[in-house]
């Protein structure tokens, strides 16, 4: 039964879904969303605090929903993660991956190889691992969703960012591979690539005002999305409504990538 939060998403009733990087913005709202569409959702993120806070809020609107405190570097973490949903609620349909980080920009020859490899870490190796997890227990529905989450910089360049661009780049070709793969088995991988977004990711990578005016004013639309926004068209990549659709790449930009 769709609870409070449901919005305009379709119905998800009786489907059980894991959602990585759910602490804030995107991925706390897409929890909050799939809840709200009917679906058991597990709620994974390093900030057990913010974790906790989006699960109160959740159940609070009629929802369901578990913790798990997770880094998506860690195989083992994301595997529990999977394995808390399967426990509870008997299987897998819907698995998000969400997480995500980017650091204070810089040229490509002074990237500190720090930053590089935690990066494609957290943005690369995470997404990995969240499909090697998740992906066994959906078989075994038969049939389900992946929804990974790229962004712009997955599909053109940005000055001062080479590694956050390179690893969601790699995304989605991580994720049309895995389409082809798993396509025999009825699991559907798909990705959604944001635009400006009110995220930590975005607004601290455009602290200048000016700069960040000039940014959005690349944006047909005007503005700055909303995670909402990103998590509505989330759930329905997760829904039977997008049944026929496989290996797509979703621009949600504001119209950032059309010129």
């Amino acid at each position: 039964m769709k609870s409070a939060i449901s919005g305009t998403s379709p119905a998800l009733d009786g489907k059980v879904a894991v959602v990585f990087g759910t602490s804030v913005g995107i991925g706390a709202a897409t929890a909050q969303i799939l809840a709200g569409a009917g679906a058991k959702v597990v709620a994974a993120s390093r900030n057990v605090a913010a974790l906790d806070e989006l699960v109160k809020t959740i159940r609070a609107s009629g929802g369901t929903a578990l913790a798990a405190e997770v880094d998506v570097q860690n195989f083992a973490q994301v595997q529990a993660a999977v394995d808390l949903a399967v426990s509870e609620w008997g299987g897998l349909d819907i698995l998000v991956n969400n997480a995500g980080i980017n650091v204070a920009p810089h040229p490509i020859d002074e990237v500190p190889e720090e930053d590089y490899d935690r990066i494609l870490n957290v943005n690369l190796k995470g997404v990995w691992n969240g499909m090697r997890a998740g992906v066994p227990a959906i078989r075994k529905r038969k049939g389900g969703s992946v929804i990974n989450v790229s962004s712009v910089g997955g599909l053109v360049g940005a000055p001062g960012i080479a590694p956050y661009c390179a690893s969601k780049h790699a995304v989605i070709g991580l994720s049309k591979s895995a389409a082809l793969d798993l396509a025999p088995a009825g699991i559907r991988v798909n990705v959604v690539a944001p635009g400006a977004v009110d995220t930590a990711i975005f607004n601290d990578w455009q602290k200048d005002d000016k700069a960040r005016e000039q940014f959005i004013a690349l944006h047909p639309l005007g503005r700055v999305g909303q995670p909402r926004e990103i998590g509505e068209a989330i759930a329905w990549l997760a829904s039977d409504g997008a049944a026929y659709i496989t290996g797509a790449v979703l621009p949600i930009d504001g119209g950032y990538i059309i010129p």
